[in-house]
C-alpha cells in the first residue's frame, strides 16, 4: 500500500501519506550538496493555514539548512540557512511549538515579539535544539514573506 501511495503523487499533497525517504529524496533533488537527515523530518504549519508541510534539517559546510515543502514535494522548498555549526545531533530535538508560545517566550526573554511572527491559533514554529547552544525557532515572517528565525 505504501508503495502504491508513494508512486501515486498523493504524498506530494497529503502529509499523512508522505514517508521520510520521499522527503529527503525531494530535498536532495533541489539541494544535492546538503546532507539531509531523515530523522529530523517533522510536519509544521508555518503559514498558519491549518495545513502542515514536511520540514527537514540538513547539514552544509556553512551550518544547518532547513527546508519546508510548502507546495508539496514536487516543488522547491522554502529554505533557511543557519550559521549553526554545532555538530551535535539535533534529530531528537526538533519539535513544533505554537506561534503564541514563541511570542510569550520572546517577550519574557527579550521583551519583544519576533518581527513578522504570526501569533494566531493556527501558526506553528519549528524549534531546533542541539542541547549545547540556545534553541533556534524557525517561523514564517509574515512581513517579509520568507522563513526567518529567532534565537534567545
Amino acid at each position: 500500500m505504501v508503495a502504491l501511495i508513494a508512486n501515486s503523487g498523493l504524498a506530494d499533497s497529503c502529509p499523512e501519506v508522505a514517508i521520510p525517504p520521499q522527503v529527503s529524496e525531494a530535498a536532495s533533488r533541489y539541494l544535492p550538496e546538503t546532507r539531509w537527515d531523515d530523522r529530523t523530518i517533522i510536519w509544521v504549519d508555518v503559514h498558519c493555514h491549518k495545513k502542515p508541510h514536511a520540514a527537514i534539517v540538513g547539514t552544509t559546510t556553512d551550518g544547518k539548512q532547513v527546508a519546508i515543502f510548502s507546495h508539496g514535494l514536487t516543488h522547491p522548498p522554502k529554505l533557511l540557512q543557519l550559521a549553526y555549526r554545532q555538530d551535535n545531533a539535533i534529530r531528537n530535538r526538533v519539535k513544533v511549538i505554537s506561534g503564541k508560545d514563541l511570542a510569550r517566550l520572546a517577550t519574557l526573554s527579550a521583551g519583544v515579539v519576533p518581527v513578522g511572527l504570526g501569533v494566531w491559533d493556527t501558526c506553528e514554529v519549528l524549534r531546533l535544539d542541539d542541547g549545547e547552544v540556545d534553541a533556534v525557532y524557525i517561523y514564517w515572517n509574515h512581513r517579509s514573506q520568507q522563513l526567518d528565525y529567532w534565537q534567545n
